[in-house]
């Protein structure tokens, strides 16, 4: 039970990010980087991939985890997951939810402020990627087209924190399946031990700066 509800929950990320950043990327190449047009765009990808995602072949993504998990105990498996969903949310995507009024919110803006920002209020200005005018223009708009989105909706950048704490979650599904897919633990320990990691300073706080574009690239 645990295991597929992390691996459909990491489906349905994975494929949201995919069609935000794939819609936003396209739109901004063709100038035409719109609310209308991102939401359609959006909503149409997001529901290609995850049909695609979710029926590549009979089992698929679950026939990927092998092998099985060794058993445990019912009421050991229950306070894992309770530990882990209690800790990763008050800890973290939380914290990094309430942008820039919580403590987050020093560690994503330094970076941020710096060209990220800037890079997705000017995509939301001028429509386009095509202005290179601003430091780091030339760069494409993955990340960046995440935070865009916020700004169209709302006219501000703070929904940047929900754009982090999705991209924390989606870490933490990652290493959870991780650990799963390669040992035998029980899916609700997985994410135990994934969120233990993210309390590693420079570890989480490389999540937020330089490590998120990794992370996003290989998504």
């Amino acid at each position: 039970m645990g295991q597929t509800l992390l691996i459909r929950l990491y489906g349905v990320l994975f494929c949201l990010v995919f069609a935000l950043i794939f819609t936003g990327q396209v739109l901004s190449f063709a100038g035409h980087y719109r609310l209308l047009p991102v939401l359609a765009g959006s909503v149409l990808v997001w529901l290609a991939a995850l049909w695609l995602y979710f029926r590549r072949a009979p089992g698929w993504p679950e026939q990927a985890f092998l092998p099985p998990a060794t058993p445990a105990a019912p009421r050991l498996d229950a306070l894992c997951m309770v530990l882990a969903v209690l800790a990763l949310s008050s800890a973290f995507l939380l914290r990094l939810a309430l942008f820039p009024g919580s403590v987050a919110g020093n560690v994503i803006a330094g970076d941020a402020l710096s060209y990220h920002f800037v890079r997705a209020v000017e995509l939301v200005r001028s429509g386009t990627m095509w202005d290179l005018a601003i430091a780091y223009g030339e760069y494409p708009a993955g990340y960046e087209s995440l935070v865009s989105l916020g700004v169209l909706l709302t006219g501000t950048v703070y929904p940047a924190g929900l754009v982090h704490a999705l991209i924390v979650l989606l870490l933490a599904l990652t290493l959870a399946l991780l650990l799963r897919r390669y040992t035998r633990l029980p899916a609700a320990l997985a994410l135990l031990l994934a969120t233990l990691v993210l309390f590693i300073p420079d570890f989480f706080s490389q999540s937020l700066v330089v490590g998120k574009n990794d992370l996003l690239l290989s998504v």
